[in-house]
Formats: structure tokens, sequence, C-alpha cells
């Protein structure tokens, strides 16, 4: 596995356009993607969702239920009850014009499905996420944060680096709703989020793109 870089990669707009009814990918972005995962075991893609289909989005996550989850030994948030808004979009993200483009940039092939729930962190609370790696399910290659926060948040902060490292070589707070983060769920990386400040919350669609198990 290639060294990732202590500088967070750049991100890339409108590399893929999630609609209602479709998802489509520019082909001219293809080799930068590429080449910044590969350097990187990350991907920013901001402007990936339709506008009118975060617009909807966003309205189910501000009049779904939230209860509390305990994530295994790592931590604590808030998890979507009802699976509302984690339901349409495992669907829409399982669409092949999107795993097909995944499996291109990353190298993972067979990716075959989407899990994955809208969570909440709270400020204030004892949500937090510690180091871990994702490796608990053999069935994952790589793993998404689709952000769908209604304002800035301080704090909340992913890291991602190296388990042989001192600290995070990759980090974002908080991204525009709609933003997406791809990055490699591999046993010789981990990552974390941070305690979220001040008093806004920060909601993602936390999730994994999987081979068939």
């Amino acid at each position: 596995m290639p060294p990732v870089s202590p500088e967070p990669p750049p991100s890339l707009v409108a590399a893929v356009r999630v609609g209602a009814v479709a998802t489509t990918v520019d082909a001219g972005q293809l080799d930068h993607a590429r080449a910044q995962f590969a350097a990187h075991h990350a991907l920013q893609l901001d402007d990936a969702f339709d506008p009118g289909l975060l617009a909807s989005l966003m309205n189910l996550c501000r009049t779904t239920k939230f209860e509390t989850e305990q994530v295994g030994t790592i931590g604590w948030r808030t998890i979507e009850a009802t699976d509302q808004v984690g339901r349409a979009l495992r669907f829409i993200l399982e669409r092949d014009a999107f795993l097909r483009w995944v499996e291109a940039v990353s190298g993972c092939g067979g990716l075959n499905n989407v899990s994955g729930v809208l969570a909440e962190m709270l400020p204030g609370s004892d949500h937090v996420l510690g180091w871990h790696d994702d490796c608990n399910d053999p069935a994952r290659r790589l793993a998404l944060i689709v952000h769908l926060s209604d304002a800035p948040f301080a704090g909340g902060r992913f890291e991602l680096g190296r388990k042989d490292g001192e600290g995070p070589t990759w980090t974002a707070g908080y991204l525009a709703p709609g933003s997406m983060l791809l990055f490699r769920v591999d046993p010789a990386l981990r990552h974390r989020v941070t305690a979220v400040e001040g008093g806004r919350v920060r909601r993602v669609f936390a999730g994994w793109i999987n081979v068939a198990g």
C-alpha cells in the first residue's frame, strides 16, 4: 500500500451527480479521481447530488426520528429510527453507474451493495467515535460519508490515518450538504470522528460499499 500523503486531497466537483432517477459520472475526471484515491486512500466529492433530490432528502432529515446508539466500544451517536432517509440513500447509491465508477477509482472489484444509516452527533453530549478500522465486517471495501447538516458545525472532524503513524493524515470537518467522502477500509488504516462543538448538529449518512457477503 502506498504511503498516505500528509496533506488532504482537493475535492472533485460534480465528478458524480446522483439524481432522483439516474446517476451520471464525469468520465473526464476519472483519471484525476483515481490518482487522488491511490495517493490518499480517500476522496472528497463536492456537489454530488442533484439539487432537487438533495432538497427532498434534507426535508426528510428534518422530520425523521432519531434514537441513541452505542457503536460497539468506540462511542455514541443517534441514528434514524424509521430508516426513511437511510433506505432511500442505500437504494440510490446502489445504482450500477455509481458502483462501477467507484470500482474504477478505487481498484476494488465486485462491489455489490451499500449499507449504512443516517446518523447525528449532538454538541454538548458524549457523542464521539474513537479510532477504528471498520474491518469487523469482511464484506466492506470502502466507507462513505454523505454530509446532510443544516448548518456549519464546529468540531465533529473526520480524521483518517495509518495505524503505524502518529496522528491523522487526512481530515474533514463540516462540508456542504450533498458532499461525499469515500475512503478505503483496510486493516492498515484507522479513522475517527471528534466531538461536535458549539450549538449545531453534525448529520451524515454513514455507510459502506460492500462486496456480496
